[in-house]
C-alpha cells in the first residue's frame, strides 16, 4: 500500500514515490495517487512539505506524520 511505501522511504518526492508504487505492482493514475496522498494527509497519517527547487520547479515531499509533543518545544 501507499502508506507502507512512505514508511520505507520517508521524505521522498511525490513523483519518485509514484514510480516506486508502480514498480511494486500498483495500478493507478498519477492524479488518483495524489488524491490518495492528500487523503492520508487529511487523516494525519502522512505530512506533505512543498519545496521549490529553483529551475527544476516545485515538488512535494511526503513524510510520515510525526505528532509534536509538548516536550518537543
Amino acid at each position: 500500500s501507499i502508506l507502507k511505501l512512505v514508511q520505507k522511504t520517508p521524505g521522498l518526492k511525490m513523483g519518485d514515490l509514484f514510480q516506486q508504487f508502480l514498480s511494486s505492482g500498483g495500478e493507478m493514475s498519477y492524479r488518483s495517487f495524489t488524491r490518495k496522498i492528500d487523503k492520508l494527509s487529511e487523516s494525519k497519517l502522512v505530512s506533505l512539505q512543498k519545496a521549490a527547487l529553483g529551475k527544476e520547479g516545485n515538488t512535494t515531499l511526503v513524510h510520515l506524520y510525526a505528532d509534536k509533543k509538548l516536550t518537543d518545544f
